[in-house]
């Protein structure tokens, strides 16, 4: 559990019970599968349907992940174009777009692993994108719960995510599942 901080004060006011106990067992340390029933509360949370246990029970990519993985691409696209940002970070914008494609393309032959690193740091320059500097400060999490509960438990659970990718395959692809589900929602 490298980042995880459930104990923080502003996650305890705005996080249910359930749902820091399921972070906390998706997060444990050197585990070589994440718990289904409790990635599925974070899911729910993040607006999967019960269906979605099917997608992160799976060994193969099925119909309904190459389904989510569209509806990622299309959302975080159009998200991010239409995403107002300055000068300055207009590169940014232009290579999160670009790479968007070929995490894709990575993601339909089932290559999560190998993106791991890639599309975590896509998720933190996309929230970049979108609120600018104050998400490299500490007071961040806080705005964010306070702007939108839902996002604020994304934006922790992004926080949560190991900055190296997982030894185990299975927990990579669960943990950007996780991640997907959400922006193709949002």
């Amino acid at each position: 559990m490298q980042n995880f901080k459930p104990e923080n004060n502003i996650v305890s006011q705005f996080v249910d019970e359930a749902v820091v106990a399921a972070m906390k067992a998706v997060f444990k340390d050197g585990q070589d599968k994440v718990p289904v029933e409790e990635a599925m509360v974070i899911a729910e949370q993040f607006g999967a349907d019960p269906s979605f246990k099917s997608v992160l029970e799976a060994s193969e990519v099925t119909a309904a992940e190459r389904k989510l993985i569209s509806s990622f691409n299309s959302n975080l696209n159009l998200l991010v174009k239409k995403t107002w940002v300055e000068k300055d970070d207009e590169a940014l914008k232009e290579q999160v777009i670009y790479k968007l494609q070929g995490l894709c393309k990575e993601f339909e032959n089932d290559n999560y692993g190998n993106s791991y690193n890639v599309l975590v740091q896509l998720l933190r320059d996309v929230v970049y994108l979108m609120f600018g500097a104050q998400t490299n400060s500490d007071e961040f999490l806080e705005y964010a719960f306070r702007i939108d509960p839902g996002f604020g438990i994304f934006w922790w659970y992004v926080e949560s995510l190991p900055a190296e990718r997982p030894a185990a395959e299975e927990v990579a692809k669960v943990y950007l599942l996780l991640s997907m589900i959400f922006l193709s929602n949002y």
